[in-house]
């Protein structure tokens, strides 16, 4: 009897709670399924009319469109994870955003933006901590520029770290190479060169008529600039 009585149980809370669920993840697939094709649409007030009046939407570059977006579970409660692509000119794909978004609702409730690829100085971030594991050395970078960055490239050859900034429109570029001293300053002494001593027994060197551009140096320990 008892067992008969725990079957009945059973079959009833399935079929009062399953299809609740059922609707409910439905729901949450429909509003992330309309919320990336308004991303891949890069239709702002598209996105907007999924989202809870007040939420702020990230902002992403107008000039850059998305290739693909792809979702992946959260074991947070209503949480989905959408990671964004773009694709370059040389038909390689690299991530734009990382998005973690809360749903409720039918709706979006909360949007948090994990990762931006967008920002070129979280690509200047990843690259100099990755120089500094490999020497040990906590390597400064610039804070402010000549210019506003729209792009950056690092490198890291052999011992040296090479960071690049870009503004395309116009035609800016200042790159700084980090790497071990192999030459005293002097060696790069040019006509109506400038030395400098700075903070923390670090020595500077100037050179304002450099061929091709403007050219510093700055050596600290066993590093230069």
């Amino acid at each position: 009897m008892n067992t008969k009585l725990i079957k009945i149980f059973c079959i009833i809370f399935l079929l009062y709670f399953q299809p609740t669920s059922i609707i409910m993840v439905k729901a949450q697939t429909d509003v992330i399924s309309k919320l990336k094709h308004a991303l891949l649409k890069n239709d702002e007030k598209l996105m907007q009319s999924y989202i809870t009046a007040g939420i702020k939407i990230p902002t992403f570059l107008k000039e850059k469109h998305l290739h693909d977006i792809i979702e992946i579970p959260s074991p947070k409660e209503d949480t989905i994870i959408l990671i964004a692509y773009f694709k370059d000119t040389s038909d390689v794909c690299t991530i734009g955003f990382i998005l973690e978004i809360v749903t409720k609702n039918n709706i979006i409730s909360h949007i948090n933006q994990i990762y931006d690829g967008t920002n070129p100085f979280m690509k200047e971030a990843t690259i100099v901590k990755e120089y500094e594991m490999k020497f040990k050395q906590h390597i400064l970078t610039p804070t402010k520029f000549p210019f506003e960055i729209q792009q950056f490239h690092g490198y890291i050859y052999n011992d040296n770290l090479e960071l690049r900034y870009y503004n395309e429109n116009i035609s800016g570029i200042l790159k700084i190479t980090v790497s071990p001293v192999h030459n005293k300053l002097d060696q790069y002494v040019h006509k109506r060169t400038k030395f400098y001593n700075l903070k923390n027994n670090m020595k500077a060197l100037y050179n304002p008529h450099f061929d091709l551009a403007y050219e510093g140096y700055i050596s600290k320990r066993r590093f230069s600039i």
